[in-house]
């Protein structure tokens, strides 16, 4: 719920990463959009218990304006970690948008957020949690674009077709997120997480409807003693979890440790997904030529034979 990995087993904790779960431990959008939500429909269904609050005062605008202080409370209990910081900006922009009766534009958001947190630390640019968070976003943006004329979210399909394309939506996320954050995967940390949309297409619904509503449920309990109605299905949808990132850990090759790539290779290849992701034109393919080329410069890269470190005390 807060972000902190201290008491995980190292094991258990290796699984999740090596699975493609890590986000689920990093307090991120999924965490906002699920408590900012949770918090909106609460109150509003709160306030529209009350008729004369529902019919002499716009009882969505009023949740709106305190869920934005209720994702202000939790960035806070979180200590500000730089996706979460990222999740809390689009999220208020959203909540500000229905107070002025306005549509967000998600590419906007995410550019104000990425300027907000850079005006306050210009050298978070360099973090790695910044670069995949908004390269992940980025991604989603782009595939919830492209995929408006499948109406993923639309209400109006039979209840197996809404269950179909709801999967179906977490699979391809998963896929973009995946692609989008690959090359700082390999730059930073030399690996490639293979098989993460298989970990997320059984672990996100469990996330998602169980274990963090019941997290935020048992919050709400604790101060009448009663917590453990809300924690005991908590604890049992995380060793779900917990067993699905051991499962896909263990698959041969779901985990894949590569060689380091220059930084004229990361560089060329960051380029050509930024002209990918943010061109709308059918000029966007052209962004296929750095990648291709920034691939073909990091399969040359040469691995030094020794490496020694500036203070001349260790060698590898």
């Amino acid at each position: 719920l807060v972000g902190s990995k201290n008491f995980i087993n190292k094991d258990i904790l290796n699984d999740v990463r090596r699975s493609g779960l890590a986000h689920l431990l990093s307090i991120s959008g999924l965490h906002f959009t699920l408590a900012a939500g949770i918090f909106f429909f609460c109150i509003r269904f709160l306030l529209s218990l009350n008729q004369y609050l529902t019919l002499h005062y716009n009882i969505k605008k009023i949740a709106a304006f305190m869920a934005i202080f209720a994702g202000l409370a939790y960035l806070l209990l979180a200590d500000m970690p730089i996706p979460a910081l990222r999740a809390f900006i689009i999220i208020t922009l959203i909540f500000t948008a229905i107070l002025f009766d306005l549509t967000p534009n998600a590419f906007r958001s995410a550019a104000f957020a990425a300027l907000v947190i850079l005006i306050f630390s210009p050298n978070a640019i360099f973090s790695v949690s910044f670069q995949l968070s908004f390269a992940a976003i980025l991604a989603l943006i782009v595939l919830a674009d492209l995929s408006k004329p499948i109406h993923l979210n639309s209400s109006s399909r039979p209840i197996y077709l809404k269950f179909f394309f709801y999967f179906l939506g977490i699979i391809l996320s998963s896929i973009a997120a995946t692609i989008a954050t690959t090359p700082f995967s390999i730059y930073h940390f030399n690996n490639f997480i293979s098989l993460g949309f298989l970990a997320n297409l059984a672990a996100i619904p469990i996330a998602s409807f169980i274990t963090m509503p019941c997290g935020f449920l048992a919050l709400l309990l604790m101060p009448f003693g009663i917590e453990k109605l809300a924690l005991i299905p908590m604890q049992i949808s995380i060793h779900w979890i917990i067993n699905i990132a051991n499962y896909v850990a263990t698959i041969p090759h779901s985990y894949i440790t590569v060689k380091s790539i220059s930084a004229t290779s990361f560089g060329l290849i960051i380029f050509g997904g930024l002209w990918i992701l943010l061109w709308k034109k059918p000029w966007r393919l052209l962004g296929f030529v750095p990648i291709i080329l920034g691939t073909y410069l990091a399969h040359q890269t040469l691995i030094p034979t020794l490496l020694i470190d500036q203070e001349k005390k260790m060698v590898a």
